[in-house]
């Protein structure tokens, strides 16, 4: 069966489905690899400078904070990105969209992770390395999985329509 065809089964395309979940969670590693790399350097480069005072700077707590927006924000897109695009016609367009809705949540948590590795850098004290890991951690579990993207298909699809039938896998 073709995965671009319009009336394509979920259960008949598994293997098509999981390669595409494959790439997806490929680009999901190489990012949170490339976090770790950053945060890595950037604590071997200060690791002798860091200290414990002041905790509470400004900068420090705008990196607190912009963590936490984006952490809110990368919720805020998913919203408006699955209110505003249109349901997908097929299997292949469906397993497009989630990959795009992935990526564009990835890189509004990676934004936050990056601002605070670079207050690890300027600040040279320990909030924000604890802020660095923590956000580090929510985008690592970020992970795409099967679930999610049956879920945001799920609520994608029109039910009058049944361009296509989501089932479990």
């Amino acid at each position: 069966m073709d995965i671009n065809a319009p009336d394509t089964n979920v259960e008949a395309n598994i293997g098509e489905i999981k390669k595409l979940l494959f790439i997806t969670r490929l680009i999901h590693i190489a990012l949170v690899v490339g976090v770790a790399m950053f945060g890595t350097a950037t604590l071997v480069i200060t690791a002798r400078q860091i200290s414990f005072k002041p905790l509470f700077n400004p900068l420090t707590m705008t990196a607190v904070a912009l963590c936490l927006a984006a952490v809110v924000f990368s919720y805020v897109v998913a919203y408006f990105y699955r209110k505003f695009s249109a349901p997908p016609a097929t299997i292949n367009a469906a397993l497009h969209q989630y990959q795009t809705f992935c990526i564009l949540r990835w890189a509004v948590i990676e934004g936050g992770v990056l601002f605070a590795g670079v207050t690890m850098l300027v600040a040279k004290n320990i909030l924000p390395i604890l802020v660095f890991i923590v956000s580090a951690a929510f985008l690592l579990s970020r992970y795409p999985s099967q679930n999610e993207f049956m879920s945001v298909t799920r609520t994608r699809r029109n039910p009058p329509d049944k361009r296509y039938p989501i089932t479990p896998f």
